[in-house]
């Protein structure tokens, strides 16, 4: 993510979390409050002087906007990879502005005016204006690419923003070898290859989830998705299954060790007993891959005859997909990538998937 876009209400902490993913991502970020105030002078800018700075922000190759919300700059809300929406319970908010406040009474936090009672009572006014006009209709009517954050969540983003495995991926390795490239993604071996015939689809924008696809990166990820599955009928002489562990609420929430990163599973492999399996972690069949709830972790699932499955109700267990077919594979002492060599078996999927892509 290069362009990130937050908005919450007075109190909620944006500017916190801004601060937390610049230094994360090393990207600088912006307060449009001192776009919109000049506070040398202490008043407010013409809407012809804010959109002139605007724009010339919105036009570098990476920002992190934080704001109330303001339809001036809708612009770099739809520009945005990304909005987070923060949705936190109106007392919490009103104490953090409470919070602010003493501290800087007490001269622990900076300010720029005085830190009176007439001020708090304002900001708290303010607050309370942004509680009423909430703005996630807004943000759902221009983009498609937002995340609404709650308390917990606030918590922990950007943790794993500067060290992941995806986005720092070391292309001189055996299980990183490119085996196809589109504008959105990259295609590669597995590095648990737990049988021959393993590649992973990988969102080349660090998001979540590939709940998270905008249009256009949705669409090239079902080409993609039905490419490799032609071509593992054309190889193996059977389709593959496609599955995703897609956590967009963030990692810490649902306990697991997985790589926070959208990557896809496409695994020469059939279960051996789907039934049980749909029926052990609740899976239900849905029409497409849009009908995914954007704020909710799930499991989703394409068995070799094309059929779309989803879950929201599974045990937190990393690995999970990976567990059952090691299961079946009587492999599940193995089933773990990180403590386990599948060198050979990415070694043959680079080379029977080279060979007759070569041959197309």
């Amino acid at each position: 993510m290069k362009k990130i876009y937050i908005i919450g209400p007075v109190g909620s902490g944006k500017t916190t979390i801004a601060k937390k993913i610049s230094s994360k991502l090393n990207i600088k970020m912006y307060e449009l409050d001192k776009i919109v105030w000049n506070d040398d002078e202490n008043i407010k800018r013409t809407d012809e002087e804010v959109l002139k700075i605007f724009n010339e922000i919105i036009k570098q190759d990476s920002w992190i906007i934080e704001d109330v919300g303001r339809t001036i700059f809708i612009d770099g809300l739809k520009m945005a990879d990304i909005v987070y929406y923060i949705d936190l319970k109106p007392i919490i908010i009103y104490k953090r502005c409470v919070l602010r406040w003493i501290k800087q009474k007490i001269g622990t936090e900076p300010y720029k005016y005085k830190p009176t009672v007439k001020g708090l009572i304002q900001m708290i006014k303010w607050a309370r204006q942004d509680i009423k006009n909430k703005k996630i209709d807004y943000i759902k009517n221009n983009t498609q690419k937002y995340k609404v954050l709650k308390r917990k969540d606030v918590k922990n983003i950007g943790r794993n923003m500067n060290n992941c495995t995806f986005c720092n991926m070391d292309k001189t390795k055996l299980a990183n070898t490119i085996l196809d490239e589109t504008k959105h993604f990259y295609v590669t071996p597995s590095l648990g290859s737990l049988t021959e015939g393993y590649i992973l689809i990988t969102s080349k924008r660090h998001i979540n989830s590939m709940s998270e696809l905008n249009i256009e990166e949705i669409e090239e990820y079902k080409i993609l998705i039905k490419k490799y599955r032609k071509i593992f009928k054309s190889i193996y002489k059977k389709y593959p299954i496609v599955f995703e562990h897609g956590t967009p609420n963030f990692k810490d929430e649902i306990k697991v060790s997985s790589v926070v990163h959208a990557h896809t599973h496409i695994v020469n492999h059939n279960y051996k007993n789907e039934k049980m399996l749909l029926q052990k972690l609740n899976f239900n069949k849905i029409d497409n891959i849009e009908d995914i709830d954007l704020n909710k972790n799930y499991i989703f699932y394409i068995n070799p005859n094309n059929e779309i499955y989803v879950t929201y109700n599974f045990e937190p267990v990393s690995q999970i997909m990976r567990i059952e077919i090691a299961k079946d594979l009587n492999l599940l002492d193995k089933y773990d990538w990180r403590k386990n060599n599948f060198d050979d078996n990415i070694t043959l999927t680079i080379n029977k998937i080279n060979d007759l892509l070569k041959r197309q």
